[in-house]
């Protein structure tokens, strides 16, 4: 069970390293030269200021959400019904709780972490770029409903829903909850910027990386509803989000959409060669 601060860092750590030991082999080179890169920092800091935007709106809720005097969650409820509850009932497994929640609080930062060490050892500008404002698009269009058109977690309004990630991250609520208020649920932002970075991977061309961030895309995307925190509707928004943000970020930096297809590097013999020297 997460408990501390001090094994939460260490996990994410173990994760980083990894999945850097995955992509790349020997994890030094990368990190190294992540954190000596002037244009790395860069983008870092301007994400950092993104996450600490979140933040702020979150206090903002406190002042908006009363004005507004509005709750969409009754209303997607009674679309919905129970369908999280079915599936919470039919896969439940103290295992499963576990990998759900491995990836929903450790695999999904740890990837972006990743996909901007990967991008920046390569020097690939273009999907730098294309991550950096992929990352800022899909909070510029989730903050604006979270603000304005509230929705409470699966597990808070239906009461035959738990909240599975508690029996494994017991303080989840008192630490998590600072990153990501109870009714910022539509579009849920694990489903979009997971499945950003899983296009991301399939239009760069970096194919191991990319078959790695599709599986744990749809792992993050299970574990949101699995975990009964997001609804449905959240999960498809986010999908919605992704196929949107990806296709203005490849337009806007390569004139063109074919986030779908790999660039042209080669044969899978021929990438692997170049970009993971393993």
């Amino acid at each position: 069970m997460y408990n501390g601060a001090g094994q939460m860092a260490l996990t994410f750590i173990v994760t980083l390293v990894v999945l850097c030991l995955l992509f790349e082999g020997n994890p030094i080179p990368v990190l190294r030269k992540m954190f000596s890169s002037k244009t790395f920092v860069f983008y870092l800091v301007i994400m950092l200021m993104v996450i600490g935007i979140d933040l702020i709106e979150l206090n903002f809720e406190n002042i908006i959400n009363p004005l507004i005097r509005w709750d969409l969650t009754p209303a997607i409820y009674r679309y919905e019904g129970n369908i999280t509850q079915f599936i919470q009932r039919t896969f439940h497994s103290i295992l499963l709780t576990y990998i759900t929640s491995y990836f929903y609080v450790f695999v999904f930062p740890a990837l972006v972490w990743v996909a901007m060490a990967v991008f920046n050892r390569h020097n690939d500008q273009f999907l730098m770029k294309e991550l950096l404002l992929t990352f800022i698009l899909n909070y510029a269009i989730a903050l604006p409903f979270y603000l304005f058109f509230p929705v409470n977690e699966v597990w808070y309004t239906n009461k035959g829903v738990h909240l599975l990630i508690t029996e494994v991250y017991p303080a989840f609520n008192v630490q998590y909850r600072a990153l990501s208020g109870l009714n910022n649920c539509f579009p849920s932002l694990h489903t979009s910027l997971s499945t950003s970075l899983a296009l991301l991977s399939i239009h760069s061309g970096y194919k191991r990386m990319a078959r790695v961030a599709v599986f744990s895309s749809l792992v993050i995307i299970f574990s949101t509803i699995y975990l009964g925190i997001h609804w449905l509707n959240d999960v498809l928004g986010g999908i919605v989000v992704a196929l949107i943000v990806v296709n203005i970020a490849v337009v806007w930096v390569e004139g063109k959409s074919k986030i779908f297809l790999w660039r042209n590097y080669g044969t899978d013999d021929e990438c692997d060669r170049i970009f993971f020297k393993a």
